[in-house]
Order: structure tokens, then sequence, then C-alpha cells
């Protein structure tokens, strides 16, 4: 995770940003409550779970949840630092 102000655009509300291609997430901390980072954060990591997963428009919401959930498990698993940070009050 980077912390990146640019990832806030002017005019519209963007606290972060994940790049499918260069596997990372960008979060703007600067000045937002811990709750809100933490939101962002597992925000960004959903949508690059979906990317990995091609999950299209099309896809129902039982094959978004089947196809997402184990990815998602895993992320949360394999980063105890990312798991820990997200849980944190």
């Amino acid at each position: 995770m980077d912390n990146d102000s640019s990832v806030i655009s002017e005019g519209s509300i963007v606290y972060g940003d994940a790049d499918p291609l260069t596997q990372k997430i960008r979060i703007c901390t600067n000045g937002h409550h811990p709750d809100v980072v933490r939101d962002t954060l597992f925000h960004e990591v959903k949508h690059a779970v979906n990317f990995v997963a091609d999950l299209s428009n099309g896809s129902t919401e039982e094959e978004f949840v089947t196809r997402s959930t184990p990815m998602e498990l895993e992320v949360l698993r394999n980063n105890e630092d990312l798991t820990m940070f997200l849980l944190a009050d």
C-alpha cells in the first residue's frame, strides 16, 4: 500500500485505487480517519480480487461470491499485517 495524495481527484471522492498490472494499491491517508483508510484499503483489495477472478458485469451474485470469497480469504491469510491493520480498533 502506498500513501499517495494524487489518488484524490479534484471534485471527486476517491481515496484510493488498485492497479492490477503493477499489483499496487494506493491509498491517500493524509487527513483521513483511520476507519476511512481501512475501509478504502479493503475496498481496493476487493477490486484487485475481482480483477483476478475475472468477474464481469454479467456475473450473477452467486458467481461473484463463489469466485471472490476464497481469494479474499487467501489475501487475508497470506497478509497478516494487512489483516491486523484492517481489524484494528
